[in-house]
């Protein structure tokens, strides 16, 4: 049974944060290890983090620049054949039990539809739409090997998950598979 490293990056999440860590506790796929990256919360986002060790593998809380650092940051701590992201204010439904025991190629990056507010969103992507769409990281779970290659590009602000998923896109060692 392959690992799948979730990486959560939070700042100031108390809110969220347990039920995020709630739906990874209850998930039937037990090699799990989850890694939380913390920018230096100010509120009880360390205390719920402390509270959970019993789920959460390691964690660190540093200040950092932005999302795509802390992302960054934690990828260096994992120890899966996959990782996926995990926003703090998302949940995992149980259905991911199933699919990661459908995780096979390690020439894969296996994506499919998040709930958005009830609403399933995006979908399959064709060289069309993934041009003109990202796909969620929710979405998505890469191949550990993809990181070894590519990381977050820091430079953008906002959509660098976007860009990393073009190189993905593009390489042809990987095969995108939904």
């Amino acid at each position: 049974m392959d690992k799948i490293s979730i990486i959560i990056v939070t700042l100031n999440v108390e809110k969220y944060l347990q039920a995020c860590l709630d739906s990874i506790a209850k998930q039937k796929y037990s090699n799990i290890e989850v890694i939380v990256m913390d920018g230096l919360s100010s509120d009880k986002t360390l205390d719920i983090i402390k509270h959970n060790h019993h789920i959460i593998s390691q964690w660190q809380s540093e200040k950092d620049k932005g999302i795509y650092d802390a992302m960054n940051k934690s990828l260096k701590l994992i120890t899966g054949d996959w990782v996926y992201f995990l926003g703090a204010d998302d949940t995992l439904r149980a259905d991911f039990s199933i699919i990661a025991t459908k995780l096979k190629s390690q020439n894969s990056i296996y994506y499919g539809s998040v709930l958005r507010e009830g609403i399933k969103y995006y979908g399959y992507a064709n060289n069309y739409k993934f041009a003109k769409n990202a796909i969620c990281h929710q979405a998505i779970i890469y191949p550990s090997s993809v990181f070894k290659k590519y990381n977050f590009n820091e430079r953008y602000k906002i959509s660098a998950d976007f860009v990393l998923n073009m190189w993905c896109w593009k390489d042809k060692n990987y095969r995108w598979l939904f």
